[in-house]
């Protein structure tokens, strides 16, 4: 373990307080690791601590990997991401306004109208059951009303559009989606321990989901509505939206993959930098704003003005994050990269306290140390 004492100062009072039921940290500062930290506990009723392989449900950073993943796809010429993905699913050929189609570009920067107010989600998530496959979850995703005309506005669409990414690419690689990405994207960059599926083995490192109640905090591993809405477990589902799971250590190698412009850490061209650039700078057909200053670019936000979003970032600063607190950025300004591992039902994704809070720390502790050397 690499400690660095602003990190731990602040992990352990959360932890100690049961804000959280543990934590773990992996910073990097021009390539090299200065922090990689793990606290508290995987599963607090058996008394089994976080560690360095400790699997976490990554939630909404799978939506990264399946831009990923899609890219991939566009290189080897099996789809365009100005399709229409009517293309690919006949059922959405009705889905526009003003005549203007869904193109897998919408989906992928946030403004194709599916699943992007609380009323189309919430239409959704009261009529998809455990058992239904992605085939099923698509055809109700085609029945919902469209929350806006494509390409006409942004905003967030949590459970829903990136269902049709996954979906899609099934169509488009003739695999299912757990098959694709271990192929595709785990096995070129050797993420071992990221996966839709866990073996036997990986689910012993499986951490346990907590929400935080009256001070202290109750296991709902087994009861949180969104996870058994998005989960494998019960019915072999892969979600393109939330579904894959894994250590810190596994999404690092994809972290860095785009810290280098799409070069693997072991040195090979996974992607080209025109796809990293593509993946990690605005790519809405007009500029459209999720959040003052932040953007969207494919399955990432993009940090383009941060001090308007009230965050210490370097400017183009780009991630996600996770519905259960999980969290990344790529700062290539400052040379930082970073990946917390949380998982709290209730810490509020995206707007989550302790990746704010973090992030504050990191500026503090690194942004500024060897910011001539390379990434």
């Amino acid at each position: 373990m690499i400690e660095n004492t602003a990190v731990k100062k602040l992990l352990m009072p959360n932890i100690e307080q049961k804000k959280i039921a543990g934590a773990s940290v992996l910073i990097r500062k021009n390539g090299k690791i200065v922090c990689d930290c793990y606290y508290g506990y995987a599963n607090i009723e058996k008394e089994v601590p976080l560690s360095c392989d400790s699997i976490f449900r990554l939630a909404s950073m799978t939506k990264p990997v399946i831009a990923i993943a899609i890219m991939k796809l566009q290189e080897e010429g099996k789809l365009d991401i100005h399709d229409k993905i009517s293309h690919y699913l006949p059922e959405f050929s009705k889905k526009k306004i003003a005549g203007r189609e869904i193109t897998i570009l919408d989906i992928l920067n946030h403004s194709s109208g599916l699943g992007q107010t609380p009323y189309s989600t919430d239409l959704y998530e009261n009529k998809v059951r455990p058992e239904n496959t992605l085939s099923d979850r698509v055809r109700l995703i085609s029945e919902l009303p469209l929350d806006f005309q494509p390409g006409e506005q942004t905003g967030y669409s949590p459970s829903v559009a990136y269902e049709v990414l996954g979906r899609i690419i099934e169509i488009s690689s003739n695999r299912n989606l757990q098959d694709f990405i271990q192929i595709n994207v785990c096995d070129p960059l050797g993420c071992k321990d990221l996966s839709f599926r866990l073996t036997q083995e990986q689910n012993h490192r499986l951490v346990q989901l907590y929400e935080y109640r009256n001070g202290g905090l109750k296991n709902v591993s087994d009861t949180e509505p969104f996870w058994n809405l998005i989960s494998s477990f019960s019915s072999g589902y892969c979600s393109g939206s939330a579904g894959l799971l894994g250590t810190i250590h596994s999404y690092d190698k994809i972290i860095q993959m785009l810290a280098k412009d799409g070069i693997t850490p072991e040195g090979t061209q996974y992607l080209t930098k025109e796809s990293v650039r593509l993946l990690s700078s605005e790519s809405a057909e007009k500029h459209m704003e999720m959040n003052p200053g932040v953007v969207w670019g494919l399955g990432m936000a993009i940090f383009q003005a941060p001090e308007k979003a009230g965050r210490k970032l370097g400017k183009g600063t780009f991630g996600w994050s996770g519905a259960y607190g999980t969290h990344f950025f790529v700062d290539k300004e400052r040379k930082l990269t970073v990946i917390l591992g949380v998982n709290l039902s209730n810490i509020g994704g995206a707007d989550s306290f302790l990746s704010k809070e973090l992030e504050n720390v990191i500026a503090e502790e690194y942004a500024y140390l060897g910011k001539e050397e390379k990434l």
